[in-house]
């Protein structure tokens, strides 16, 4: 029984050292996916890759956004219509949901490319004081300014915050749909 144990490990161990190593690291195409995890195997050398090996699509210039000026006017200056941009708020709540980081994504770039000043407008609905309405539309301004500055690193130099309460409404009236596109930040850019 011993002799046949010595034959199973010989056998074993020459099988071993004949085979090709499998390392988990080999990259033959040279894309820096080991072959293992390599979706593509065959990209070409130097191919800006994903993930998984395969070349990954240039990414689609993002339009820029047309923005008016504390002038009323329009920023860039070869901009003919207005973007639409502006974050929206639960009612007597400051901070914003998650699904207003696309709009504030949008606004970081624009800051960014341009390199300019940017106001943010602080709004609510009509219900509430005017006291209370217009702390709370600074607070969202602020709570704004707090996410540009932390999750999308625009220079605090660029921000200002205003409050405007109720103020200045872009719905009339008491539906619900009207209070709440009243409970916003907008985004004008320092036309100084």
């Amino acid at each position: 029984m011993r002799e046949s144990s010595i034959a199973v490990l010989l056998v074993v161990l020459l099988l071993v050292f004949h085979m090709q190593p499998a390392w988990g690291w080999n990259d033959e195409d040279g894309d820096g996916v080991p072959d293992l995890k390599d979706a593509c195997p065959a990209t070409e050398l130097k191919a800006k890759v994903s993930a998984n090996g395969c070349v990954v699509a240039p990414v689609a210039e993002v339009p820029d956004l047309c923005l008016m000026t504390t002038r009323d006017s329009l920023f860039p200056p070869q901009c003919e219509h207005t973007s639409a941009v502006t974050v929206y708020f639960d009612f007597a709540v400051a901070k914003l949901g998650y699904d207003q980081a696309w709009p504030l994504a949008k606004v970081a770039d624009f800051i960014k490319r341009h390199g300019k000043a940017v106001y943010l407008v602080g709004h609510t609905d009509n219900i509430g004081s005017h006291e209370a309405n217009q702390a709370l539309s600074l607070a969202r301004a602020d709570h704004v300014r707090l996410l540009l500055e932390a999750d999308f690193a625009v220079d605090p130099a660029l921000l200002f915050i205003e409050g405007r309460g109720s103020n200045e409404p872009v719905e009339a009236g008491d539906s619900p749909l009207a209070r709440k596109l009243n409970r916003r930040v907008e985004f004008l850019v320092d036309a100084e």
